[in-house]
C-alpha cells in the first residue's frame, strides 16, 4: 500500500527545495504540490497568458499545466531541473490552444500584470508614465506578430530569465535552435516596432 505523505500541518515549505518537493510530491504530499504550484503559477500564467492573449484562457490553461504536470509526476526524473519541464508542459499547452483556435491577433492588449510593468525608486512624471505605457503598449503588439515558437523561445529567456539550456529542455528543441530563433524574434520585434536594427544605430 503507497503511504500518503501529508507533512506536519504547522510545517513551511517555503525553504524545501524543488527537488524535495518533487520527491514527496510523488508519493501523495498534496502540500508539497501545493508549494510548487505557488511558486511557479504566476510565471506560468505570463508565459501563458503572452502567448493566448486572453485572461481567462490563460487561467484555465494554467489550472491545466498544473494538473498535467501532478500526472506526469511519476514519470518526471528527478535529476532534471522541475521548472523547465513545467514551461514546456505550458508551452505546448498555449500552441495547442492556439492551433485549435486560430483566432485573429486583435485581442485587446490591456490586460497586463502590474508585476510585469518595471518601475523605477524614483516617481514618473504623466510624460514618463505616458512614454512607458506606449513603448510597453507596441512590444506586446509586436509580440503578437511572431510566430508561437519564436515568442515563447523570447518570454522564456527575457521575462522569465531561463537559460538556453534550460530552453532548449523546455522546449525539447536543440540549443543552436532556440539561439537562432531568439535572434529572429529580437530583430522581428526591432522591426515591429520601428527600431533601427541592431548595428545600425549611429
Amino acid at each position: 500500500m503507497e503511504r500518503r505523505l501529508s507533512g506536519s500541518p504547522g510545517e513551511d515549505l517555503r525553504d524545501a527545495r524543488d527537488k524535495d518537493l518533487v520527491a514527496r510530491s510523488k508519493v501523495g504530499d498534496t502540500r508539497a504540490f501545493g508549494e510548487l504550484v505557488r511558486r511557479y503559477q504566476k510565471p506560468v500564467f505570463r508565459i501563458v497568458l503572452r502567448m493566448v492573449r486572453s485572461q481567462d484562457d490563460a487561467d484555465d490553461l494554467t489550472q491545466d499545466t498544473f494538473v498535467r504536470a501532478y500526472r506526469g509526476l511519476k514519470t518526471f526524473k528527478e535529476e532534471f531541473d522541475f521548472h523547465p519541464w513545467l514551461y514546456r508542459i505550458a508551452v505546448n499547452q498555449a500552441i495547442n490552444f492556439i492551433n485549435k483556435r486560430k483566432k485573429q491577433a486583435a485581442s485587446d492588449i490591456d490586460e497586463v500584470p502590474e508585476a510585469d510593468i518595471k518601475t523605477g525608486t524614483e516617481p514618473e512624471s504623466p510624460l514618463q508614465a505616458a512614454s512607458r505605457q506606449e513603448l510597453l503598449g507596441r512590444l506586446e503588439s509586436a509580440l503578437e506578430k511572431l510566430p508561437e515558437e519564436q515568442r515563447a523561445v523570447f518570454l522564456l529567456r527575457v521575462q522569465e530569465g531561463l537559460s538556453y539550456e534550460e530552453i532548449a529542455d523546455a522546449m525539447e528543441t536543440p540549443k543552436g535552435t532556440v539561439m537562432s530563433r531568439l535572434a529572429r524574434a529580437r530583430m522581428a520585434l526591432r522591426r515591429h516596432m520601428g527600431l533601427p536594427a541592431e548595428g545600425d544605430e549611429e
